[in-house]
C-alpha cells in the first residue's frame, strides 16, 4: 500500500477515452472535473497518484448531473456497508 494514498470510492472515478476524471467541489461550492492519474484499485476504491490533494472534495454521487461551475451542496460520503 502506498503510504498516504488518497483513496476514492471507485464510483467517483469517470473514465473518458482512457482518461480518468474525478468531479470536485471547490472552495465556493462549484464543481468542476479535474483530470486524475488511478493507481491500484484496494477493494471498492481506487488509489489517485496525481490530480488530487488532501482535503480536496470528491463527489462520488450525482456528478453526471453537474457541469463545471454547477453550485452544489456538498454533503458526506456514506459508503454502503459490505455484508459477508
Amino acid at each position: 500500500m502506498n503510504e498516504g494514498a488518497l483513496l476514492v470510492p471507485q464510483s467517483a472515478v469517470i473514465e473518458v477515452q482512457s482518461m480518468y476524471q474525478v468531479a470536485v467541489v471547490d472552495p465556493g461550492n462549484k464543481a468542476s472535473f479535474r483530470t486524475v492519474q488511478v493507481g491500484s484499485r484496494v477493494g471498492p476504491d481506487w488509489i489517485i497518484t496525481e490530480g488530487l490533494k488532501p482535503g480536496d472534495q470528491v463527489i462520488v454521487q450525482g456528478f453526471m448531473k453537474v457541469r463545471d461551475g454547477t453550485p452544489v451542496i456538498p454533503k458526506p460520503y456514506v459508503a454502503p456497508v459490505e455484508h459477508d
